[in-house]
């Protein structure tokens, strides 16, 4: 088998996520449309799009059935869901301190 052949098996094996499937795994997540969308580095306006996947207006792309899919996996496994916010990233590189340096007795911070 050529790779063109098993790139199109691979295509036509691939079955596009399920409307109930979706919000089956949000809510087993505990999460709401707007901390889905979050979780998955959507838009500000996400939760909108996860609306029209669950009401089946749209079609659930295979690349956010993989990161569903992925989630579902950290979650069974007790690991903590990765924040996905760029304000949580914010508040957290807050709370860091900067490396700090002495060089001829003068202080001075590092950047991160």
């Amino acid at each position: 088998m050529n790779s063109e052949d098993s790139q199109s098996a691979t295509r036509s094996d691939y079955t596009p996520m399920k409307p109930a499937e979706f919000i089956e795994c949000r809510e087993a997540l505990g999460l709401s449309r707007q901390e889905m969308a979050s979780k998955l580095r959507m838009a500000a306006w996400g939760h909108q799009t996860i609306g029209d996947w669950e009401a089946g207006k749209r079609e659930i792309p295979g690349t956010v059935s993989l990161g569903v899919e992925y989630l579902m996996f950290l979650h069974a496994c007790d690991f903590p869901l990765p924040e996905g916010t760029k304000q949580a990233r914010q508040d957290r590189s807050k709370t860091r301190s900067s490396p700090k340096r002495s060089f001829n007795g003068a202080s001075i911070s590092l950047p991160d």
